[in-house]
């Protein structure tokens, strides 16, 4: 970020509502909005959301807060924090297998008492409790198999988040730990975890180190509607349909060139944060005179962004 002027959005998903709040480069928030999410809870101690909530509430969220920018061709990054220890499993076509399990789920009991050790404390750094969600998935394993077996993805919420930004399934170091199969002295997935909690490591996401950028948004989340279910792709004049495919197999356009101040910018994926957003009599917003917008790992602190 440069010219100090930049914008960056801030999004948590947390347990009650996504937020999405906008900072300049002082610390100073200049628009907020948020959205809430409902839980179920099917059987005592049993905490369960809809993961396809996760993604309608940011994204109506964010669209919230950039379309009260007077100059939202600021924004140049977004950040993600979220509600820690609740994950999803998703299919070939990432759809999820089961509504996602949360944090504060309580119906692994029985796997905390057999498998909780000193040993699985001194790997993930978590002592036996509830949240982690290395029991619950031990639980799915043996009650619910089938989720395991055919889960092509499991997940963290900011991992499923990066998804549906970017198209990539991957996660900041600082919320791969909270599923508690992340080995905190090698950094790295586990497989001694992975095989008490009954997972491939191949399902789980890319680690990326806090901080770092994490991928670039995705033409498939731009332009949006407020009030409609989500972003998505829009045609520009004279753009031709793309044969690219994220890695669930749906088609992504190709990259466009975006004209701005300076001239056009070559090949760049155009997203949300590829600002300039325009509302058009249908009510779409458009964005499009920065070449793009980054998405970029957080410390993950439960709570963090209000």
């Amino acid at each position: 970020m440069s010219g100090g002027d930049a914008l960056v959005i801030a999004v948590d998903c947390s347990t009650t509502a996504a937020k999405a709040v906008i900072y300049d480069e002082a610390g100073q928030a200049v628009a907020q909005a948020a959205r809430t999410l409902s839980t179920l809870q099917p059987r005592p101690a049993w905490h369960e959301q809809d993961a396809e909530q996760w993604w309608t509430a940011t994204q109506g969220a964010i669209a919230e807060a950039v379309e009260a920018l007077v100059d939202p061709g600021r924004v140049r990054a977004l950040c993600i924090t979220h509600q820690r220890e609740s994950f999803v499993c998703l299919d070939s076509g990432g759809r999820a297998l089961r509504p996602a399990i949360l944090w504060l789920d309580g119906r692994a009991h029985e796997e905390i008492a057999e498998l909780g050790s000193t040993r699985v404390h001194e790997l993930s750094g978590k002592p036996p409790d509830t949240t982690p969600a290395i029991y619950k998935l031990a639980w799915l394993a043996r009650h619910e198999p089938a989720v395991l077996r055919n889960a092509v993805h499991v997940g963290d919420v900011q991992a499923y988040l990066v998804w549906r930004l970017t198209g990539r399934w991957a996660t900041s170091h600082g919320s791969a730990d909270t599923l508690g199969l992340f080995d905190l002295q090698r950094m790295d997935w586990s497989a001694e975890l992975l095989d008490l909690a009954g997972v491939r490591v191949e399902q789980l996401p890319d680690l990326v180190p806090a901080g770092d950028e994490i991928g670039t948004l995705s033409p498939l989340t731009q332009p949006a509607r407020r009030g409609a279910r989500g972003f998505w792709n829009r045609r520009r004049p004279g753009s031709r349909p793309g044969t690219r495919r994220d890695r669930f197999g749906r088609r992504l356009p190709q990259p466009r060139h975006v004209h701005g101040p300076g001239g056009p910018v070559g090949g760049v994926p155009v997203g949300p944060g590829v600002p300039d957003p325009r509302r058009d009599p249908s009510g779409e917003i458009h964005f499009g005179n920065r070449p793009q917008c980054r998405c970029v790992c957080c410390h993950v602190v439960q709570g963090a962004v209000r």
